[in-house]
């Protein structure tokens, strides 16, 4: 009789346990990673992704789980093999997720692809016309010699040779004033000059 009122407490026990939740690390669920590493801008080609099995638990927030969801889209940020994709970090409509009301995103075009090394997304940058072949101005020399045409802009991505001829482009979050006076150089190249963020 003792052995039989052990075993049904036991089964009682084991019934009421509760469900695996989402974060258990024994749960895993598709991710599309990349095979290789990949620069800022990079269009994502059939070869460049596939799915691997990651742990609910680990897995970042808006990770893609079919490949063709990320064939096609262009890269927002530098990103190293096995690296899982999420929406984040594509160039999308998700791009302008978040910013203020009556702020838009648009492209720019630098001077020297050698900024796309010194500039990431999440900087705050002044945008210059100044001498072709500087494409990242310092406290001196080029910055002098330059005129400011936005102070203080949101960068949203660094895509490398994504413009006509090649040059790196950033990808920047700006009101329509900014917007309408970057749109009047579009035809010339400028300095980026990295800034700390907005006061307040």
């Amino acid at each position: 009789m003792a052995l039989c009122c052990l075993l049904l407490a036991v089964g009682s026990a084991l019934a009421a346990r509760p469900a695996p939740r989402r974060g258990d690390p024994g749960r895993i669920q598709s991710v599309v990673v990349l095979t290789r590493d990949l620069p800022a801008g990079a269009v994502l080609a059939s070869a460049d992704v596939t799915v691997a099995s990651w742990p609910v638990a680990l897995a970042p927030p808006g990770a893609l789980a079919r490949a063709e969801d990320a064939v096609g889209h262009r890269l927002g940020g530098a990103m190293g093999a096995r690296e899982p994709v999420t929406r984040a970090r594509l160039i999308g409509a998700e791009l302008t997720t978040g910013l203020p009301s009556g702020t838009a995103a648009m492209t720019v075009a630098l001077a020297s692809a050698g900024a796309a090394d010194l500039v990431k997304a999440g900087d705050f940058v002044d945008l210059l016309i100044g001498p072709a072949g500087d494409g990242l101005a310092g406290g001196s020399g080029g910055a002098s010699q330059a005129r400011v045409v936005a102070e203080q802009v949101r960068v949203l991505a660094v895509l490398t040779g994504a413009g006509p001829v090649g040059q790196t482009e950033l990808a920047v979050a700006v009101d329509q004033a900014t917007a309408l006076r970057l749109a009047a150089v579009a035809s010339q190249p400028l300095l980026a000059v990295v800034r700390g963020p907005p006061a307040g």
